[in-house]
């Protein structure tokens, strides 16, 4: 999450992460984002990341678990602090 919700010089960062569903057309190689979204906050910068991960429904027809890294997709500042 640092690397997406840059943290501030000499602040610790303080997350609060909230799931939700996205409704998404199309794919790749065979995989699609899923249909879930974790949005991750920080509650010190104000910052907001949307996160997913790609799903590939051969692997859920065939019964093998899937694991892969969570890819941003979208990034905001909810509010600013202390008037930046």
């Amino acid at each position: 999450m640092a690397n997406v919700l840059k943290v501030e010089k000499g602040k610790k960062p303080s997350y609060l992460l909230v799931t939700g569903q996205i409704n998404v057309a199309g794919g790749y190689g065979g995989q699609r984002p899923a249909h879930s979204l974790c949005y991750v906050a920080d509650a010190n910068s104000g910052e907001v990341a949307a996160f997913t991960f790609p799903w590939a429904k051969a692997a859920t027809t065939a019964g093998v678990a899937q694991a892969s890294e969570m890819k941003p997709i979208g990034k905001w500042k909810l509010r600013n602090i202390g008037g930046q």
